[in-house]
């Protein structure tokens, strides 16, 4: 929960330094559906699978594996 907030803080940061205090960047800033869609999309993956968790799951069957094989080979 406190990084929703943190980001939605942050955004609204953004949002008013970027787009309100300087009027030279409105042109990005109204195009609003053509830069949110994909950050919600990638902040849901986010949140959904966390970061290096495919490479944990790898390194996890790797090392179930060789300890299958230590103990196959010391009985």
């Amino acid at each position: 929960m406190n990084t929703v907030l943190i980001y939605l803080i942050k955004f609204i940061e953004v949002m008013v330094v970027s787009c309100v205090f300087n009027p030279s960047n409105w042109e990005q800033c109204w195009r609003v559906n053509e830069w949110m869609t994909p950050y919600v999309k990638d902040f849901q993956e986010f949140q959904a699978k966390p970061p290096y968790s495919e490479e944990e799951k790898k390194w996890r069957e790797y090392h179930t594996g060789v300890q299958a094989a230590d103990d196959g080979l010391n009985p």
